[in-house]
């Protein structure tokens, strides 16, 4: 089976996008505005904070598309998308709207939920569904091979 598109994060990818560029925009602005003005005083401040922020709106862009493409590991890339939009306030924040925008996309991609089920033969990783599932022989639910308690009923279940 192969990923449709209501099975991407796409509401995710398109906010931490916004979020990313803002972040990034900022970051190239700062370096431009502190470069060309010259050294008024030898602090690395607004260069730094600069360079911080185009570093971050480039790591965000890259998670973005990473999680658009890998939604199975919607959850990971969630958080680090919040954490990285989150750290890029030390830079500004993409005005902080970026940063709220980033937050907002990471959260997004951590509440996604996708549409496959994920029992369906020839989705995710691993061998077959005989291999990776079996059923409860109490309730008759699909749960784990390797699991102990069934996740519906809660009964301890004999491997098989």
């Amino acid at each position: 089976m192969t990923l449709e598109e209501e099975d991407r994060p796409i509401a995710a990818l398109v906010v931490s996008l916004l979020g990313s560029i803002l972040i990034f925009a900022e970051g190239v602005l700062l370096i431009i505005a502190t470069t060309s003005a010259g050294p008024l005083d030898n602090s690395p401040g607004p260069a730094g904070m600069g360079l911080l922020g185009a570093f971050l709106g480039f790591i965000l862009v890259t998670l973005s598309l990473i999680m658009y493409w890998s939604p199975e590991s919607h959850v990971g890339y969630g958080i680090a998308i919040l954490v990285f939009s989150i750290l890029a306030i030390f830079s500004g924040g993409g005005f902080f709207v970026g940063t709220i925008l980033g937050a907002i996309g990471g959260v997004l991609a951590l509440i996604f939920t996708p549409s496959y089920d994920p029992f369906e033969e020839g989705v995710g990783d691993g061998g077959s569904v005989e291999e990776r599932f079996r059923r409860c022989p109490f309730c008759e639910t699909q749960m784990p091979a390797s699991g102990r308690f069934c996740p519906s009923c809660g009964r301890e279940s004999p491997a098989a």
